[in-house]
């Protein structure tokens, strides 16, 4: 009789011991599963981090090279189109020069000064391009009549776009053989001179003048 409460104590603890190595083995596999979930999350973390920088790199270095590449792009549509520009520009007033060498080459080859013949070719050559606002003929003193001191008809586009004459330049007040224009084209004989740009005060335009 005695050895069966002996027994049931056996029995009694070999349960419990039983139930706390379970008890103890859930525990490890519970931190095992909880240090490997933490491990698992880290490591998603990381990479998600790292990609993250990754991306923000690729990121700025496509956009630093994209935006070398348009200034670049950029740069040399602005610099062929500014050579296009200035070729063309460069090209129109070579043109420009051309007819103004004409003009006196006709003027002085004439044996009697026709101004009607002149005029009609000024007026020609004044609406061949839009950049000519204007032209004219200045004769040395007394050249064109031993009357007339001072003869510079000029026909200009007027704001209506019309061609108009003008003798205002025939003054001894203009005094216009005193313009750079004048005395460089005097000096330098069949050859066309520039001049710098200036404002023009009887016609109130700023301008751009060629002699020959």
């Amino acid at each position: 009789c005695a050895i069966f409460p002996i027994f049931m104590l056996l029995l009694k603890l070999t349960s419990n011991y039983y139930l706390i190595s379970k008890f103890i083995q859930y525990r490890r596999e519970g931190i095992k599963m909880h240090l490997k979930n933490s491990i698992q999350t880290i490591f998603v973390f990381c990479t998600v981090i790292i990609s993250s920088i990754l991306l923000g790199i690729m990121t700025f270095l496509n956009v630093y090279q994209f935006r070398n590449t348009m200034e670049t792009e950029v740069q040399d549509m602005l610099s062929a189109k500014s050579s296009e520009i200035s070729t063309e520009f460069s090209n129109r007033l070579q043109r420009i020069a051309g007819k103004t060498d004409a003009l006196a080459r006709m003027i002085s080859t004439m044996p009697a000064y026709d101004m009607d013949f002149a005029f009609t070719y000024m007026r020609q050559l004044v609406q061949s391009d839009p950049m000519v606002f204007g032209s004219g003929i200045w004769f040395e003193p007394n050249a064109y009549s031993a009357e007339q001191k001072y003869f510079g008809p000029y026909l200009f586009k007027d704001k209506d776009n019309s061609i108009k004459l003008t003798m205002e330049y025939s003054t001894e007040e203009y005094g216009y053989q005193k313009f750079n224009w004048y005395k460089d084209a005097m000096s330098t004989p069949g050859n066309v001179v520039w001049d710098e740009p200036a404002y023009d005060e009887v016609t109130n335009t700023s301008m751009l003048t060629s002699a020959a």
